[in-house]
């Protein structure tokens, strides 16, 4: 009895499972504005959109301005959207808030390399804690530098 039991949850799981996979396929396909969907099958499907939006820097123009970047690497985005984008190439941080181009240099100093507390050569990576301190990777340097927030 327990042997008859064990082969029908076998058989009945993954059909339940592809049911419900191609539910939630169907409603997510009509849904216009989702960018991805995911199937819970043999095969993970993810999509996105095929245009990518430009939410930070110039497309095919590199430079210091505060709306441009120069190789940006890493980035960190806050729960209320908020984007922080290593800038190696102008040795700083950017902070973008949400839905504008224009960002603010929060750390480093535009096309300044060095090895003191405020200078990077070329930051490569973010993280940011529960409390918003960042640390940053400065690859060059071979450190990492903690920033409180205030």
């Amino acid at each position: 009895m327990l042997i008859i039991a064990a082969v029908l949850l076998a058989v009945l799981i993954p059909l339940l499972l592809r049911s419900i996979s191609r539910s939630i396929h169907n409603r997510i396909k009509t849904n216009k504005q989702l960018t991805f969907f995911f199937v819970l099958d043999d095969n993970i499907t993810l999509r996105w959109n095929t245009a990518g939006i430009t939410v930070a820097g110039v497309s095919g123009l590199s430079g210091n301005l505060s709306n441009q970047l120069n190789r940006p690497w890493g980035l960190a985005l806050t729960y209320d959207n908020i984007l922080y984008v290593a800038d190696p190439g102008n040795n700083r941080i950017q902070f973008f808030p949400p839905g504008q181009m224009g960002g603010r240099t929060i750390a480093g100093i535009v096309n300044k390399s060095g090895i003191n507390a405020t200078l990077f050569y070329e930051p490569v990576a973010i993280i940011l804690d529960n409390q918003l301190n960042m640390y940053v990777a400065d690859s060059t340097n071979h450190r990492i530098q903690k920033f409180l927030r205030y």
